[in-house]
């Protein structure tokens, strides 16, 4: 799953008193043309082009004749793909960063299809529980996250690894954590991965510090985000020859609060700002 220049870095943090998650999402920068805004109530209602074509915000209601009572959903993801980044009115959240290892399996999820299904889960644990017993079909890492904290799901298309919070944080960047089935394998890390996964965990581990401060965990989040040690392939990337990845925009959600704001482009270079209120719609 993924392309070699893939870059994403996901986290969550959770206290007594606030849970938060989000990630940059970074790919190659061709994809940075416009953003598209979509409504969805069973069928497309509106497109308004924004910023950043092939990206495309959606909202999603459910039909208020249908028997099955779902979630109300704002997601980001490339026009074409089912789901990328995501915030349910429930407070369930999702991320999703590459990793690449061979092998394909045919009767389970594709990723994009496993991300959505997180999305139409009313809980974290709903959520881990249908993924692990639907199995996912390559490899990769999927963060599912709300008030109750956040859960790395690190998977190939052989077996699925649930990580848990260390005391009260998690993070993952492109490549495996933890050991997988013997039979998975040219399991490649992505040149800047462990770089970047130290890092978010340094930057995690000065969090409890900025929030003694007086600073918000949600503007703790979004400063992490924009962080550039490593530049030019930090946490917060920028397309150079080293690497052609670029991030793309920054997702950082209040599971309380069930609230998320996205910034588009380059964080500390941002586009454009969209506040999302699934439980709103």
């Amino acid at each position: 799953m993924g392309m070699m220049d893939d870059g994403c870095t996901s986290l969550a943090w959770k206290t007594d008193t606030f849970s938060v998650a989000g990630q940059n999402w970074d790919v190659c920068n061709s994809q940075q043309t416009s953003l598209l805004l979509c409504f969805a109530n069973s069928t497309l209602r509106q497109w308004e082009e924004a910023q950043k074509a092939r990206l495309v915000l959606i909202h999603i209601k459910p039909n208020r004749d249908s028997s099955a009572r779902r979630p109300k959903i704002s997601l980001v993801t490339e026009a074409g793909l089912l789901s990328k980044s995501g915030l349910n009115s429930c407070g369930v959240a999702v991320f999703v960063n590459a990793i690449k290892a061979a092998g394909v399996k045919f009767d389970a999820l594709p990723i994009h299809i496993a991300l959505r299904t997180v999305l139409d889960c009313e809980s974290r644990l709903k959520a881990i529980a249908r993924l692990c017993s639907l199995t996912l079909g390559t490899s990769g890492h999927i963060m599912i996250a709300n008030k109750t904290g956040g859960t790395s799901l690190e998977f190939s298309h052989l077996d699925i690894i649930q990580m848990e919070m260390v005391d009260g944080q998690i993070a993952h960047t492109n490549h495996f954590l933890v050991k997988h089935d013997p039979a998975v394998v040219d399991s490649f890390i992505f040149p800047d991965s462990l770089t970047r996964q130290k890092r978010i965990m340094v930057l995690l581990g000065q969090a409890p510090q900025q929030e003694k401060e007086g600073m918000a965990p949600t503007e703790t989040f979004e400063q992490m985000l924009e962080d550039e040690d490593g530049f030019p392939t930090a946490i917060n990337r920028k397309s150079s020859p080293i690497r052609r990845s670029e991030t793309l925009y920054s997702f950082v959600t209040d599971l309380k609060a069930r609230t998320a704001r996205i910034r588009l482009g380059r964080p500390n270079e941002c586009e454009g700002v969209w506040t999302l209120k699934p439980a709103e719609l």
